[in-house]
């Protein structure tokens, strides 16, 4: 290099040293420089030129590294957009299939409540329902009807959980506890056999059918009962079921019946609580799911059975259903409006006559 630049001055005038530099021209005037000290000079020039180059390729290289980023930003940003329209798609698939799917529960929960008995007024017997699913269609389900002139049949189930699938059982038990002739009830009923076996040889076939033959159906509980209309005697089975309420006009007590028992379709060989009553006129049975006496206010503080109690003594001069109605509110008044967390249902049944009328 200073072989070169030598052989440079020695051809440049005396009265000074012309240098190109970065395209540019420097002037470096000195009457007698000497050949080192313009070297010097030169070297000085050729670092700043170095350095200067290496500014240029180092911002080169950021403007190159932003431009990469750039791109690669709009190519996520492309993606992402990409992505926000497949999603929008598929939300917008999902909407449709949820308004499906609600229609369909809303045809389901109307099929559901016609399978539900009117209010029942014969001269001997009353009878009245009321039933808040917790979602559109529900586990729980009730139904009375005369197995004939003389007896009356009622049932209330609850099948474990809430939801399709257990609407799907609870639809299935009472299709085959239908009041025909194909039905549980009417095939094991006979006059001349007691009520307490009847009751129970309709639920030892009912745990047999949902425990070997339905073996993926959900367990449920449930009070079955048969009242002889002339003489007021009730006998009913509990299988895991609250205990059904008698209240008692003549002495305005509500007393409990029952002891508990096993679900339904729980074990081989279940164990089911077969009881008794005797209802006299202007007696009043209430069967209920725990849907009311667990529901629960604001607090967190469960309904329960003294509520319940008081509610059936405050409405026992009603009508069987506006008595129905008024409990049915006062639950729902206790909940607070919000979303029930489990099904519920109410079934009342009034005595009308004395057994010597």
């Amino acid at each position: 290099m200073h072989a070169q630049w030598r052989q440079a001055l020695q051809i440049a005038p005396h009265h000074g040293l012309t240098i190109m530099t970065n395209s540019k021209l420097t002037i470096v005037t000195n009457s007698k420089p000497t050949i080192d000290e313009a070297l010097d000079k030169v070297a000085v020039l050729q670092r700043a030129y170095e350095r200067e180059k290496a500014r240029r390729r180092n911002a080169e290289k950021i403007l190159e590294d932003k431009s990469r980023t750039l791109y690669l930003s709009q190519e996520k940003l492309n993606d992402a957009s990409q992505r926000l329209q497949n999603q929008n798609a598929v939300i917008t698939g999902l909407s449709d299939n949820y308004i499906r799917v609600t229609q369909d529960l809303s045809y389901a929960a109307k099929v559901q409540n016609s399978l539900l008995p009117g209010s029942l007024d014969l001269s001997s017997i009353a009878a009245a329902g009321q039933f808040k699913p917790a979602q559109f269609i529900a586990g729980d389900g009730y139904d009375y009807f005369l197995l004939n002139k003389d007896v009356l049949a009622f049932y209330v189930i609850d099948v474990a959980g809430h939801g399709i699938a257990a609407a799907m059982t609870s639809f299935a038990v009472q299709i085959q506890l239908n009041p025909k002739a194909d039905g549980l009830c009417q095939k094991h009923f006979s006059i001349d056999k007691p009520l307490d076996d009847v009751v129970s040889d309709i639920m030892i076939d009912i745990n047999h059918m949902f425990f070997h033959e339905h073996p993926d159906s959900q367990y449920f509980t449930m009070v079955l009962g048969l009242i002889k209309l002339k003489t007021g005697e009730v006998s009913f089975a509990q299988a895991g079921h609250p205990a059904p309420i008698l209240w008692q006009s003549s002495t305005e007590l509500a007393i409990p019946h029952g002891k508990g028992g096993t679900p339904v379709a729980m074990f081989d060989t279940p164990s089911f609580g077969i009881y008794q009553c005797l209802m006299k006129k202007g007696d009043r049975l209430l069967v209920y799911s725990d849907g009311v006496t667990e529901c629960r206010n604001q607090h967190d503080e469960e309904f329960g059975e003294n509520r319940l109690i008081r509610a059936i003594r405050r409405s026992s001069t009603q009508t069987i259903q506006q008595s129905t109605e008024s409990i049915t509110e006062t639950v729902t008044t206790w909940n607070g409006g919000r979303i029930f967390e489990d099904d519920l249902s109410i079934l009342l049944l009034e005595y009308k006559k004395n057994s010597d009328e």
